[in-house]
């Protein structure tokens, strides 16, 4: 490792003082004091352990990686020697899945940071040995010349996960190398793939609805029953276009008369050992339709007063290029400003005037409902009054059935001749409070 990358990674390292040391040892690139620290037969040191912030050894190395080339080959090869020697002392440890205060795993957190190197070995790690081979994240199945067959380890990757490394890059906007970690395999060749089989078919089928969604929206707004005020403002815009056509193209065709012929000769260009790049033609603008093209930039605001050279009468040219930005530019638009103004004034007084008619109906309706649910609510508990009150004339009197029933019919006919007389009434003194 050259001087400058371990000065840089001992002052990376140094705010780790006070936290680990077997992290330390790792990101000095001291790989003899990491096996010592792990190899201790006093006191060894927990290569899972984790510091304040949830960190382990692993989480420390991807913190340090710069993506330069000595970095990233000292930070991989120490990455490696790590898991190799946690697995050997403890094989069922599964160091890679320890995550943080924070859930970043070591592989979620280069993806975080944008530790693109350090992210595409993890992604990419593939150990021959046998008794290395679980701790692979590829695995290739056959090669024949420069052609193979691999399987990639996808847990943390794909989104059926929570904070997955796709989740991470397409959501956190100021993750830096976000599109170049997406052409890393296999995160390149996964994409491609949930695009094929589902995501196209669901992306077309959405932009199906939401474009019928909008046409039906647009067809209704414009056929509304009151379109009167879509209509005036078609109507504005429509007569800001009509004048505005007649003085570009009025302005266009002067300002062509005062262009001279072009050669059609080419810009002026530099000798062959300063510029090598070939040279364009010069547009020409003797010409309707070039000129037209240039003077719309003026409207938009994006004009330059001598795009050519190739004029008579300059006073008369400059002139004329100006009396037509102040038309167009500032009139115009301006005339455009003030029409719609004048409708949208216009509506937002009608608007105010059905305003002022809604109370009433508002009223009418209410008290409608009014009404109309008391008497409901008349109906349930005068029935529900009869028919404890015929309990009762049962117990005391005990009739007969049929003077029961003829009192009851008679009572009840009285009862609802007197509701309706009351609706009837209620509803005349409505009409006219009306």
């Amino acid at each position: 490792m050259s001087v400058v990358a371990r000065q840089r990674s001992a002052k990376l390292a140094s705010d780790l003082d006070g936290e680990l040391p077997l992290s330390l040892a790792a990101c000095t690139n001291q790989l003899n004091i990491v096996k010592f620290l792990l190899e201790n037969p006093y006191q060894p040191a927990n290569i899972a352990e984790q510091d304040s912030m949830g960190n382990t050894v692993l989480h420390a190395l991807v913190e340090i990686a710069d993506d330069t080339d000595d970095n990233t080959k000292f930070v991989t090869k120490m990455y490696n020697d790590v898991l190799i020697l946690g697995a050997s002392i403890n094989p069922t440890l599964r160091l890679e899945e320890v995550a943080n205060r924070r859930g970043l795993t070591p592989l979620t957190l280069a993806a975080k940071t944008g530790k693109i190197q350090v992210f595409a070995y993890i992604l990419r790690r593939e150990m021959k040995e046998p008794e290395c081979r679980h701790l692979s994240r590829k695995f290739t199945e056959w090669a024949y010349g420069p052609v193979h067959s691999s399987l990639y380890d996808l847990s943390s990757i794909d989104t059926c996960e929570k904070n997955s490394v796709l989740e991470i890059i397409a959501y956190s906007s100021e993750t830096p190398n976000r599109h170049e970690m997406l052409l890393v395999e296999p995160l390149n060749q996964l994409l491609q793939d949930k695009w094929d089989r589902f995501v196209k078919h669901l992306f077309y089928f959405n932009f199906f609805i939401y474009t019928v969604h909008i046409l039906i929206l647009t067809v209704a707004a414009y056929y509304r029953p009151t379109k009167k005020e879509g209509t005036m403002m078609l109507r504005d815009l429509g007569r800001f276009i009509m004048v505005y056509l007649l003085f570009h193209l009025g302005f266009s065709t002067a300002v062509v008369t005062l262009i001279e012929e072009d050669d059609g000769r080419p810009e002026t260009s530099p000798p062959p050992d300063v510029c090598p790049c070939p040279v364009k033609a010069r547009p020409s603008y003797n010409n309707l339709y070039t000129t037209c093209l240039e003077l719309f930039k003026f409207t938009i605001g994006m004009g330059d007063l001598e795009f050519t050279e190739n004029y008579r009468f300059k006073s008369v040219f400059i002139i004329l290029l100006l009396f037509y930005v102040v038309l167009t530019y500032i009139l115009l638009l301006n005339m455009l400003i003030a029409l719609m103004g004048e409708t949208v004034n216009r509506i937002a007084q009608e608007s105010k005037s059905i305003w002022k008619l809604q109370p009433p109906f508002t009223f009418h309706h209410t008290s409608s409902e009014y009404f109309r649910v008391t008497g409901e609510i008349l109906s349930v508990l005068g029935g529900a009054y009869f028919f404890f009150r015929g309990i009762k004339y049962f117990q005391q009197r005990r009739p007969s059935l049929k003077a029961i029933c003829t009192e009851c019919y008679s009572e009840l006919l009285l009862y609802v001749t007197q509701r309706r007389a009351l609706l009837l009434g209620g509803g005349e003194r409505d009409d006219g409070g009306l």
